[in-house]
């Protein structure tokens, strides 16, 4: 996608497929068009003449002088350009149509926004924001735009973003389309952001233009820069001038750190620019441009910039500012200039000092441990960009050993009760890392337990909003994806239910869900359901649907899946020629595989390293820019020396093919060395500090439980999974033929029972259900209520015979059983892990002929058996979910199988082995479809068999889930 090149479309109207011809010529691809001297200061007029079909268009980026007919083809003749860079000369063959608008009365500039016929309705967004930016960057740099005329084009295949050719600029189209039933808040600032950005470059970029590739962060970091302003002026309910620091550093600083990191302005031999660090020149260059215009004052920033524009330039050193908590903290005045490497101020009467007011200096703030206390001590008094900053800082000096975790955590403790999004948003981004680099530890849980009460509150104030401010749209979509990432069963449960009306929605299913639900209830939706049936479900209505967004959507939840083949099939389809996933879109599915599944980079090194030699043929001369997307995401959880080593062996084997990408792999190396520094200083030292933190916190204080209320349903949710929480009622109804003990919502091991079991938390996902097959043995079969179910993450119920089989973990007091058939409540010499904790009375026999424990998410495979909350009674008859009294809409729901799953349609396969590390146990494989029934012992007993042969845990569950990876794991072990 670079020279002159062919794109492509499908017009569903005429059903046929047509052709656009287009450019993209930076940066150095003008001369696979034409002869020329392809470099940046060279700058030259050009003669634009264009032939074509008469159901065609052509445009370029003058005014078109005339048409000629040149042997029965018409020819169209363009105006000759103003002096420019070759590579901003364009050209376009099409047969779209326009939107136009008119910019302004007086001055009456041609304003054209282009597409197909049938999308023209989804640029008027694109075209509002574009018209009113022009006259806002005309006022700003006090010079009219330079043409007659501008387009913006919606090109189908486009390799990047957008493109500022001078005067008609490239856009990839889901940057120009916007319809509020299918996009978020989100995809509208983006389209805001884009356009903005590239009609900046015309001035800063194509007027103004850099001498050589060296200094491309000017020209974009201008551009990143002057967007935030101009959307921020155009739409003031975006905030963004609030949030601009937090969303441009929360990769820079660690990107800037690395030792592969290059200068902003550094030697470039090679043209082909890709390979350098685009990141760092937009957004650290935004960052600088942004101090610069704020220890100028806007007012000299803007003269400054008109002198720019008329050949004059400037210089500047460190700007230090510091407020006290007694003055306006809002104020981002320059106090004094860093010359030195080191200052010492005189004290104030020991008043608390806050330094770099706004986050306006491209620097971060540590303070001493006894200001640390001072300043989480007056945490909620601070404004929201000072919290934000605060926590941003805290999460990344810790990382850098340049502050304790303890006192992190802390300052953390704070977000209890945060209810600011761009705190919220700082928040959820520092914690990524930690999330990250701890996913594999068995005391991963306790982590995210900590987490889960930082956000709790929060979540059950945004969970049913239907407010459309933009604040509190933008802030609900946050929370509700960090809460499903932390496993919040009332989320996971929401995402489920969201996720099967969505599937059975037949007509129109694209506005079954809000466009800003959409991104965690795909992705959690898929996560937890059955997986191999829903992930080719999803991937059919990528195939069907016509939506842009819905089809992005649809490719980023296609990534959440926790199999391992089914990310091996969805990276064998994006190199199949016959892929309906074009080949512009193919990043997104690289990036999405690294980013939403813990197993999905390393499986994706894997990948690229196993079909090389198919991956090159297939990309050609794009290699070098897609293998960037399925390479970096490596370093993301990557902490220890085999990780590191596993990316270096790749790297010097493939080095030489590798290109401009080589870079990529240099800075993840440089990333996981970082991470190992961390984990060899900062590891142990983190839990101990949380630990001790947690103590602190919760002594004194009695754990509540939160009652919440989903579509009548009560779900009751502790604020955390640990010490000393009961399961039940003090009376556990009792007497039917198949009942639950599940009481209040509380699970066994209730939010906040700690199993200290290796891996396992009490009923979290390793006791859980199976997610790629119902639990009842019915392909859609629950509990009665579509998409919900009571108990603990996951946890089953097997009630011939059953057992809740949490290791560590029991449901009754110690040695209290069931009065069951061939029925046990708990497992062999388990307990809660909290001395003297029952889930019940002191003695709670049910009397069941098959009793279940009714946990958390716990799918009953009784037909007909019901959930009880707060005290009442299971109501077997026509299974129906009493929450205090009151009935639900889905009362009277029966739970129905559409055939008995038995023992003969399973196939089941049972190996069993008496080798020195899987003794006396059974390992189940399945042959066929899966009986509906999980033993969750054998499958514990698989996950620790696995982490003991080298496995981390999250990978060893994943292969558990998979059946067909484990059957081979387990055919080469014995």
């Amino acid at each position: 996608m670079t020279g002159f090149y062919r794109s492509s479309y499908f017009d569903f109207a005429l059903n046929q497929t047509k052709v656009v011809g287009s450019t993209q010529f930076q940066s150095i691809h003008a001369r696979e068009a034409f002869p020329c001297f392809d470099e940046p200061d060279m700058k030259a007029t050009f003669k634009v003449i264009l032939g074509r079909q008469g159901n065609m268009i052509t445009l370029s980026n003058m005014p078109k002088e005339k048409i000629d007919i040149v042997l029965g083809t018409e020819v169209d003749v363009y105006e000759t350009s103003v002096k420019m860079s070759t590579y901003l000369l364009s050209f376009i063959i099409c047969e779209f149509k326009s939107l136009y608008l008119q910019t302004d009365p007086f001055f009456p500039l041609r304003f054209n926004v282009w597409a197909q016929e049938d999308k023209l309705p989804q640029l008027k967004h694109a075209a509002n924001i574009g018209k009113k930016a022009i006259p806002f960057f005309e006022d700003m740099f006090d010079l009219k735009y330079p043409l007659a005329k501008i387009d913006l084009v919606a090109i189908p295949d486009f390799k990047y973003g957008a493109m500022e050719n001078w005067g008609i600029l490239s856009y990839r189209d889901k940057f120009l389309f916007y319809d509020k039933t299918d996009s978020s808040e989100l995809n509208k600032l983006e389209i805001s952001m884009v356009v903005c950005h590239e009609i900046a470059h015309q001035w800063f970029g194509n007027l103004v233009t850099m001498r050589w590739w060296n200094d491309l962060w000017l020209n974009e970091g201008f551009g990143t820069y002057m967007a935030y302003v101009a959307v921020n002026s155009i739409s003031p309910e975006t905030k963004l001038l609030e949030q601009i620091a937090f969303i441009e550093t929360k990769d820079i600083f660690v990107l800037d750190a690395v030792k592969s990191a290059k200068p902003l302005s550094a030697e470039v031999k090679n043209p082909e620019f890709e390979g350098m660090q685009p990141q760092l020149a937009m957004y650290k260059g935004c960052l600088l441009i942004r101090m610069m215009e704020n220890f100028l004052t806007p007012e000299v920033f803007r003269q400054g910039l008109r002198n720019y524009f008329k050949g004059d330039s400037f210089l500047w050193v460190i700007p230090i500012s510091y407020k006290s908590i007694l003055e306006n903290l809002s104020d981002t005045t320059v106090n004094f200039w860093l010359t030195e490497s080191a200052a010492t101020l005189p004290a104030r009467n020991k008043e608390l000092l806050f330094f770099n007011a706004g986050r306006m200096g491209y620097y971060r703030v540590s303070y001493s441990i006894e200001l640390w206390d001072r300043v989480i001590e007056n945490f909620s008094k601070l404004p929201n960009v000072v919290r934000a900053q605060l926590v941003d800082d805290a999460l990344f000096l810790s990382r850098t050993n340049s502050m304790f975790y303890s006192q992190t955590f802390k300052l953390l403790n704070n977000l209890r009760t945060e209810t600011d999004y761009v705190v919220l948003s700082a928040a959820e981004n520092g914690l990524k890392f930690l999330m990250n680099m701890l996913v594999d530890d068995r005391r991963y849980d306790t982590f995210l337990d900590f987490i889960k009460t930082l956000v709790e509150k929060v979540y059950y104030e945004v969970r049913d909003s239907t407010s459309v401010r933009y604040q509190d749209v933008v802030k609900r979509s946050l929370v509700m994806k960090w809460a499903c990432s932390l496993n919040i069963n009332d989320c996971i449960a929401r995402a489920e239910y969201m996720f099967k009306i969505w599937k059975q929605t037949e007509k129109n299913y694209e506005l079954s869900v809000s466009p800003d639900d959409k991104e965690w209830v795909y992705c959690y939706g898929l996560k937890f359901g059955r997986s191999e049936r829903d992930w080719d479900f999803i991937w059919k209505r990528t195939q069907e649907t016509k939506n842009i967004r819905e089809k992005s959507a649809l490719y980023e939840a296609l990534a959440c899946t926790d199999s391992i083949s089914l990310l091996d099939k969805y990276l064998d389809i994006s190199i199949d020629p016959n892929s309906t996933i074009r080949k512009q879109d193919k990043r997104y599915v690289y990036s999405a595989i690294g980013k939403n599944n813990v197993n999905g980079a390393v499986r994706m090194l894997d990948w690229l390293d196993e079909n090389w030699e198919q991956i090159l043929k297939y990309y050609e001369g794009n290699f070098p820019y897609n293998a960037k997307f399925m390479i970096e995401p490596y370093s993301e959880n990557a902490c220890t020396q085999e990780r590191f080593d596993k990316l270096n062996q790749f790297y010097n084997k493939n080095k030489a093919e590798l290109g401009t990408s080589g870079q990529i792999v240099e800075e993840v190396l440089d990333k996981i060395k970082a991470n190992l520094r961390w984990r060899k200083i900062s590891y142990e030292d983190l839990f101990r500090d949380l630990e001790r933190v947690v103590k602190e916190t919760t002594a004194g204080n009695e754990v509540t439980t939160n009652s919440n209320e989903i579509d009548g349903i009560v779900v009751e949710e502790g604020p955390s999974d640990n010490e000393g929480s009961g399961t039940g009622n003090t009376e556990t109804p009792t007497g039917n033929e198949e009942s639950a003990t599940g009481n209040g919502g509380s699970a066994t091991g209730n939010d906040g029972s700690e199993t200290g079991n290796e891996g396992l938390e009490a009923g979290n996902e390793v006791s859980g259900t199976d997610n790629e097959e119902s639990g009842s043995g019915d392909d859609e079969s629950e509990t009665g209520i579509e998409g919900l179910a009571t108990g603990n993450d996951g946890s089953e119920t097997d009630n011939v015979g059953s057992e809740t089989n949490n290791e560590g973990l029991a449901t009754g007091n110690e040695g209290s059983g069931t009065d069951s058939e061939g029925s046990e409540t708990g497992n062999e010499e388990s307990e809660t892990g909290n001395e003297g904790s029952a889930t019940g009375n002191e003695e709670s026999p049910t009397g069941n002929e098959r009793s279940a424990t009714g946990n958390d998410r716990s799918e009953t495979d009784n037909q007909g058996s019901s959930t009880g909350n707060e005290g009442s009674g299971s109501n077997n008859d026509g299974s129906s979910t009493d929450n205090q009294g009151s009935s639900t809409d889905y009362e009277e729901q029966e739970v129905t199988t559409d055939k008995e799953v038995t023992e003969e349609e399973t196939s089941d396969t049972e190996v069993t082995t008496d080798k020195e590390d899987l003794t006396d146990t059974e390992v189940t494989t399945n042959g066929g479809r899966k009986s509906g029934r999980r033993n969750s012992r054998r499958w514990r007993s698989m996950i620790h068999y696995l982490m003991r042969n080298g496995y981390p845990y999250q990978e060893a569950k994943a292969i558990v889930r998979d059946e067909n990876r484990l059957k081979k794991i387990l055919d080469n072990r014995f």
